[in-house]
């Protein structure tokens, strides 16, 4: 006979919840200050092995799915010079809201799809919403690309060579191989903006490519503004198509990782508007380059918070712009990543779904932490003021709780 799963006893005097494990088959949600009294228990498989151990870090991908038809897929960076903490950054991302404006309307009929990773033996239940894999959609925009590849790419290990040989690492090698050949086989032009290799993790694939004739340009963070990281996962290809989201260029982003993004096709005034994200990019990767004092004209954008382009995606009516930042790299017009997440958390009413890889009030990548509440505050506005239920989503075995989310009508959403 089968013996009752074991508990896991959460204490509620403290905010640190023990190392679950979680089964993956089921979902429900669960009330955290009811998990915190104790009332509620959460299977573990050995509770002597996992009962004791302290947890880790929310370790999931970035998604806010919002009231109305919302979309915000944040390329978050990790810690950029004290100034600019203030305001607080992140990478571009790509937002989508249904309030319709009278500004130009874009005639591309887009087609936008969410694509993700799944970890390997992962399973979710019958019938559970599933979208396309991450590596279909690269694999379909290298293989649709009839004149350019644009890459913005935090780091390189698609390759098993690069960190260790795994057998799951073949999504990854063949995407690099992909590339490889778009560039020395069917000539096409592929340029890659990245971040300065970090010590001990050398850009081997990029070097690889650029001696096939990739043209490769390195962004060096802590020359521009004294610390920070290009934080940035896109691709656009021949100015139509695109991709923006959480993976990187890791095989592990592909098999290993849970994450997510979309890719949008046929859709050159998105691409065209982001290409100048790109474009900031490029020229900040050049040996001698500095943050201007404004930038060119042409770069700048009239899409944003206030006045966002009107275009149809997947036949339906939308109206949308591109954030980015850090504010120094947002010419004239783009709406800055915090002002963005900001902007959607206001025109919440009735929920927000938040998937973080860490949620704090402060920063976490400088010594000493400074607090930074700025999306806590939104969050807290949001749930006290319009009653917005907030839904955190958590998939990985080790998580922390941070206690003042707890004090908020927050349901978390565990594996059963």
């Amino acid at each position: 006979m089968e013996s009752p799963p074991e508990y896991c006893e959460v204490d509620p005097n403290t905010s640190m919840m023990p190392d679950l494990f979680m089964d993956l088959q089921q979902h429900r949600h669960i009330d955290m200050q009811e998990l915190l009294s104790g009332k509620r228990k959460i299977r573990s498989p050995n509770k002597q092995d996992r009962c004791n151990k302290t947890a880790g870090y929310i370790a999931v991908c970035v998604l806010l799915l919002l009231t109305l038809p919302v979309i915000v897929i944040p390329l978050l960076e990790r810690g950029l010079a004290a100034r600019n903490l203030e305001r607080g950054k992140s990478q571009s991302h790509f937002v989508m809201d249904s309030d319709h404006r009278n500004h130009q309307k874009c005639k591309d009929q887009c087609r936008v799809t969410l694509v993700e990773s799944i970890p390997q033996n992962l399973t979710y239940a019958p019938g559970s919403p599933s979208h396309p894999s991450t590596f279909s959609g690269w694999k379909s925009l290298i293989q649709s690309a009839r004149h350019s590849i644009d890459l913005g790419v935090f780091y390189w290990t698609l390759r098993g060579v690069d960190i260790y040989e795994d057998p799951s690492a073949w999504q990854g090698e063949d995407i690099f191989n992909e590339l490889l050949n778009a560039v020395s086989q069917r000539g096409i032009k592929v340029r890659i903006a990245q971040n300065k290799p970090q010590k001990g993790q050398p850009a081997k694939d990029s070097e690889i490519l650029a001696e096939a004739g990739a043209e490769v340009r390195t962004l060096d963070f802590d020359r521009f503004l004294g610390s920070g990281i290009l934080h940035t996962k896109l691709w656009i290809v021949d100015g139509q198509h695109f991709y923006v989201g959480s993976a990187n260029m890791d095989w592990r982003s592909l098999t290993q990782v849970k994450e997510l993004g979309t890719v949008s096709y046929n859709c050159s005034c998105l691409a065209g508007d982001i290409q100048k994200i790109f474009d900031v990019y490029w020229y900040m990767g050049t040996p001698s380059s500095s943050i201007p004092s404004s930038w060119p004209k042409d770069w700048g954008t009239q899409y944003n918070s206030v006045t966002p382009l009107q275009l149809d995606i997947n036949n339906i009516e939308t109206s949308t712009y591109l954030s980015s930042s850090p504010p120094e790299f947002c010419p004239n017009g783009r709406t800055v990543d915090v002002d963005a997440i900001l902007d959607i958390i206001g025109k919440a009413q009735k929920f927000i779904y938040i998937a973080v890889m860490d949620y704090f009030p402060t920063t976490l990548y400088t010594n000493p932490r400074r607090f930074w509440p700025v999306i806590d505050d939104a969050l807290r506005k949001a749930s006290m003021d319009r009653g917005v239920e907030l839904f955190v989503p958590i998939y990985l075995q080790n998580f922390l709780l941070c206690q003042h989310l707890l004090r908020l009508k927050v349901k978390f959403h565990l594996p059963e």
